[in-house]
């Protein structure tokens, strides 16, 4: 509940901030548009709504195994009151797609950029170098796109006005993406911790279940398997935002390898601009991290679990008899844990 809170403190402190950020996402749509590129708000819509019912039904899943839980109980208020407390884990669930939808649209740009690149490449060899009059300048790129403002040239200099473009689009594609991650970072980062203190506690306490032999049979099936089905969910939020984020990376990066295979075809001034590009691509690699603490992809996933396999070795290795706790869910586990009041004994 803490981190929930705190991510929508930080979604509406940067709310104008993403409000800029659309803003400039539709209009690197419009310039797409003149360049002859399809825009994908059909496709987006569709994958919006059915992300909206795998949500819904993963409400209703998680809030199920949690009524299946007290069913025997008989207490009504218990399990409304349970169903209110996973309430706000599935409201910063939200907060994930949104932010895996616009990378995901946003890696759509870079493949279609890139495709953009290779047919040109395809199609536009010659045996003669591009002089350097045929140029446009290209140094100053932070400047936002316009296609008002640029004159597409034609015959000789086609070749030369894509790579112009191609570099302008993917500087302003990587500035879009780098905005989302300063946008989504604290909450990120939050939620990643969540993950891993989550993780524990239903590591601890599928530990203290299977080990405790004054439980009835039927309730610590239904325990084992509520707790398998949270960190399943946990798990695959957790997949989901880093491999979203290594996919994104790696198609931004494609860009730089594409026009390095073009580059011999330029008069050697031309080529010079186009190299202090690439430099800028290397040094300036597009990375999503969570204000400079770690950076999302296979690697974190790849520390993730090992921190917590590291943590299931000491727990094994310790000699123990915990009792079971039978009035604490899954639910109400984690959120005590992320408030720092977790108590085991009862």
């Amino acid at each position: 509940m803490t981190t929930t809170i705190t991510s929508m403190f930080f979604c509406l402190f940067n709310s104008k901030n993403l409000a800029k950020c659309l803003k400039r996402m539709s209009t690197l749509d419009d310039t797409l548009k003149e360049l002859g590129f399809r825009t994908e708000y059909k496709n987006i819509r569709k994958l919006m709504i059915l992300i909206i019912i795998g949500w819904l039904v993963t409400v209703c899943l998680l809030n199920f195994f949690e009524i299946l839980l007290h069913l025997r109980e008989n207490d009504l208020l218990k399990i409304i009151s349970t169903c209110l407390i996973n309430q706000p884990v599935h409201n910063n669930t939200i907060l994930d797609l949104i932010f895996i939808i616009l990378l995901l649209y946003e890696r759509t740009r870079f493949c279609k950029l890139n495709e953009y690149i290779t047919k040109r490449c395809e199609t536009r060899h010659r045996s003669t170098k591009i002089m350097p009059e045929d140029f446009t300048s290209t140094t100053n790129h932070s400047n936002a796109i316009n296609t008002n403002e640029v004159l597409r040239p034609n015959g000789n200099d086609m070749k030369c006005y894509d790579i112009w473009m191609a570099m302008h689009l993917h500087l302003e594609l990587s500035k879009i993406c780098n905005n989302l991650n300063t946008i989504f970072g604290a909450p990120m980062l939050l939620e990643m911790i969540s993950f891993f203190i989550g993780e524990i506690g239903l590591i601890s306490e599928l530990y203290i279940t299977l080990t405790n032999s004054n439980t009835w049979e039927s309730f610590k099936i239904k325990k084992v398997l509520d707790i398998l089905v949270w960190s399943m969910f946990y798990t695959i939020k957790l997949l989901s935002i880093n491999y979203t984020c290594e996919i994104v990376k790696a198609e931004a990066n494609k860009t730089q390898v594409f026009i390095q295979k073009v580059m011999d075809s330029f008069h050697v001034t031309i080529r010079e601009e186009v190299f202090q590009f690439i430099s800028e691509m290397t040094y300036k690699r597009l990375k999503f991290s969570a204000f400079g603490f770690y950076e999302y992809g296979y690697k974190f996933i790849q520390q993730f679990f090992g921190g917590i396999t590291t943590f299931l070795i000491i727990l094994l290795q310790m000699e123990t008899s915990p009792e079971i706790s039978y009035g604490i869910t899954t639910s109400s586990t984690l959120t005590t844990i992320e408030s720092n009041v977790y108590n085991k004994s009862r």
